[in-house]
C-alpha cells in the first residue's frame, strides 16, 4: 500500500492502525491483525515464497479475522483446491475482476 493510500485510509478509519512494510520481512506476533489486505502482492512473489507467506498471514490474523487477497485467475501453479486451508483460512467469497485481456481472482477469507 502506498503512503498516499494509507493517508486516505487513516482519514476514513480513525481507530485503525496501518502498517506499510515489506511483507516478506515484517515480523508480527500471532493474532495481531483484525484484517489484512493483500492486493497484487502474492502474484509478484516467487512461487516458493507464497505458501509460507500465506501461512504467516494466517498466523497474524486473529480468529475470525479477514483477508482480502488478489491472485491470478489462470496459470497460477501455486493454486489448488482449498489452497487457503493450509494457512488456517476459509474462503468466504471468490469473485473475478476483469482487467484488460485477463482477470484476477479476488478472495475474501476468514481465519478459522
Amino acid at each position: 500500500m502506498s503512503d498516499v493510500q494509507i493517508q486516505r485510509a487513516r482519514k476514513r478509519v480513525l481507530d485503525a492502525t496501518f502498517i506499510n512494510a515489506d511483507v516478506t520481512a515484517i515480523e508480527c506476533r500471532e493474532s495481531c491483525f483484525d484484517a489484512i489486505v493483500c492486493l497484487y502482492t502474492i502474484i509478484h512473489l516467487p512461487l516458493d515464497s507464497q505458501a509460507p507467506l500465506l501461512g504467516r498471514i494466517g498466523w497474524w490474523l486473529r480468529l475470525g479475522g479477514w483477508l482480502l487477497l488478489t491472485a491470478g485467475e489462470q496459470s497460477w501453479t501455486g493454486s489448488e483446491e482449498d489452497w487457503l486451508v493450509g494457512a488456517g483460512m476459509q474462503v468466504v467469497e471468490e469473485t473475478t475482476m476483469p482487467e484488460g485481456e485477463g482477470a484476477h481472482s479476488v478472495f475474501r477469507a476468514r481465519r478459522s
